[in-house]
C-alpha cells in the first residue's frame, strides 16, 4: 500500500464531482426553472483530494503554462459592497491587471459576483451576494466562450473571434484570508478535457449558454492560496 505524505499546508479534504440524475443531457437553470422541472439534473460524485499549496511554485504556474497565475496586487476597494463602486473603480484595477500579466490589448468585462454569506456581511450592501458553488466546474465551455465574445461585442465579434480571445476570471479575497469554502483551481495540465469535462447547458431567462461539470479524475492537481 502507498500512503500519500502531505506537505505542510497540504489540505487533505473532498470535492464534489459531476454525477448524472438522469439519462439527459447535463442542464442547470441560473433562475427559477418551468414549473415541476428540477433546477439541474447534475447530482455530486464526493470524493476525496489532496488541495496542494501554490506558494513557492513560482514559475512553474502561469496562465499559458497551467491556466491559471497568483499576483500580488492590492485594491483601493476594500469593501466590496458597493455595486457602482465595483464597476467605476474595482473594473478599472481588474483592466490594469489584465493588460500587464495576461498581455491584453482590450479588455471587456461583462460580469461580476460577489461570494460572501449572508452571515459574513456584516455592513449594508448594494451588491448581490451569492455564496460558493460547491461542485468542480468550468465556467465557459469552448463553444460558450466565442458566443459570449458575439453577445457582447456585437458588429465586433467576427473580427475579434479572427484572433486570440481569452476569458479570464479575476477572483481576490475580501478583506481577510478565506478561512472557509476557499477557491481551489485544477492545474491544466492534469486535465483531460475530452474525458473529465461534460458540457452542461447553463439556461438564462433570456439565453443560454454552456458550463463544464466535472468529473473525478485522480491524476488532476488541485492547488490553492488563501
Amino acid at each position: 500500500m502507498t500512503v500519500q505524505v502531505l506537505a505542510s499546508r497540504d489540505v487533505q479534504t473532498t470535492l464534489n464531482y459531476h454525477t448524472p440524475l438522469d439519462t439527459q443531457p447535463p442542464y442547470n437553470y441560473v433562475d427559477a426553472p418551468p414549473a415541476g422541472v428540477p433546477r439541474t439534473n447534475v447530482g455530486e460524485d464526493t470524493r476525496p483530494v489532496v488541495v496542494h499549496d501554490a506558494r513557492g511554485q513560482g514559475g512553474s504556474l502561469g496562465l499559458d503554462v497551467s491556466g491559471f497565475q497568483f499576483v500580488h496586487h492590492p485594491s483601493v476597494e476594500k469593501d466590496f459592497a458597493d455595486e457602482d463602486k465595483i464597476k467605476t473603480v474595482y473594473y478599472t484595477e481588474v483592466e490594469d491587471i489584465l493588460k500587464k500579466y495576461a498581455g491584453a490589448k482590450r479588455v471587456f468585462i461583462f460580469d461580476h459576483t460577489i461570494r460572501r454569506s449572508s452571515v459574513a456581511q456584516t455592513a449594508p450592501s448594494k451588491a448581490p451576494l451569492r455564496g460558493p458553488v460547491q461542485r468542480v466546474h468550468v465556467d465557459q465551455t469552448f463553444v460558450a466562450a466565442a458566443e459570449r465574445v458575439e453577445h457582447h461585442l456585437g458588429d465586433e465579434a467576427e473580427r475579434l473571434l479572427k484572433g486570440r480571445y481569452r476569458i479570464i476570471n479575476v477572483w481576490r479575497p475580501i478583506a481577510n484570508p478565506v478561512a472557509h469554502n476557499p477557491l481551489a483551481v485544477a492545474d491544466y495540465r492534469s486535465v483531460d478535457p475530452d474525458k473529465d469535462l461534460i458540457s452542461t447547458r447553463h439556461i438564462y431567462a433570456h439565453r443560454e449558454g454552456a458550463t463544464f461539470s466535472v468529473k473525478y479524475n485522480p491524476r488532476a492537481q488541485v492547488v490553492l492560496l488563501v
